[in-house]
């Protein structure tokens, strides 16, 4: 389930201080404990689903399982999109995220 995607591992390989920095960044923002592990994860895959970016929606979906976030509210997440966003931008983030949740019951049979 930790699939590091191939151009992530490369960019990291040859930049290693950037994605450091990215990183540290990333633990920074998190740390304001305002908003919990759970909540955190659920935001980041909303903003994924906003974007319209597929990779990111499924890496966001695996950090969620990771977290121990429950699937029914990470689909949840991808239907919340409806109203705001439509339809089809609603069925493609539900299509990635179902897919990824797919696969992750697959590997845990």
């Amino acid at each position: 389930m930790d699939r590091i995607p191939k151009t992530y591992q490369k960019f990291s390989d040859r930049y290693p201080d950037i994605i450091g920095a990215y990183d540290r960044l990333n633990e920074s923002v998190k740390g304001l404990d305002a908003l919990s592990a759970d909540e955190i994860a659920l935001v980041k895959l909303g903003i994924s689903i906003g974007a319209g970016m597929d990779g990111a929606m499924a890496s966001q979906t695996r950090k969620a399982i990771k977290s121990g976030v429950a699937p029914e509210k990470i689909e949840q997440t991808a239907v919340l999109a409806l109203p705001t966003l439509g339809l089809p931008r609603m069925m493609q983030a539900f299509k990635t995220i179902t897919g990824v949740l797919e696969r992750r019951d697959r590997e845990t049979e």
